[in-house]
């Protein structure tokens, strides 16, 4: 068995021009020898600091890997550790016979700040402002307004619960600080359950908007 890892302790494991030669080498060595192949993902991706000649290295791998399974009809099993993200998850990431995953890794091909900009540039012709009404919940009950937002500074995602009472005062705050999250959907949906989990233990009648 022919068996390459990836060490995310260096440099972020990112692919630069001398870790795709390493990978093609290995990969021909398994399609001259006949020999399964293994390689052991983590990575942040393909190395910025080389520029296109990192990206390169996708093509260039891949079509290593054309050769081994298509033509000689070898077996290739990549496994995905967290994080496995950018050019490592769009080549030989994904071209596995079969794929073996690390419970709970990382997958993805852009971060949460790359979203985030693009969906900034997606909404770059939009102008106003955006608010957020309180409505008045029922007599005697209060209300629960839950908010998820990105910090650049801590790269984490905060959910913010504000409690108000049926005239508006403020009754009770909580802010929690959860790892990388690729949608905001999920991020709501992460913080509505936490929030629920919250006032669970604390209070009986609460109405909850998003």
């Amino acid at each position: 068995v022919a068996i390459g890892i990836m060490e995310f302790e260096f440099m972020g494991g990112s692919m630069g021009s001398v870790v795709g030669e390493k990978i093609t080498r290995l990969i021909e060595y398994a399609t001259n020898q006949r020999l399964p192949l293994i390689i052991v993902c983590a990575s942040g991706g393909a190395r910025m600091q080389e520029g296109s000649l990192s990206l390169m290295q996708m093509a260039k791998i891949s079509s290593a890997l054309h050769e081994y399974q298509t033509n000689q009809k070898l077996f290739y099993v990549p496994i995905l550790t967290s994080p496995t993200t950018g050019g490592v998850t769009a080549s030989f990431g994904m071209l596995g016979d079969i794929s073996i995953v690390e419970p709970d890794a990382t997958i993805a091909f852009a971060g949460w700040r790359n979203a985030q900009q693009i969906r900034q540039l997606a909404n770059i012709a939009q102008t106003g402002h955006q608010q957020t009404d309180w409505t008045k919940p029922s007599h005697g009950r209060y209300k629960c307004n839950v908010d998820v937002s990105f910090s650049l500074n801590r790269n984490k995602v905060g959910i913010g619960m504000c409690i108000r009472d049926d005239h508006g005062r403020f009754v009770d705050a909580r802010i929690e600080w959860i790892e990388l999250i690729l949608d905001v959907k999920i991020g709501e949906a992460i913080g509505l359950m936490h929030a629920l989990k919250w006032l669970k233990m604390r209070y009986s009648y609460v109405v909850m908007r998003p």
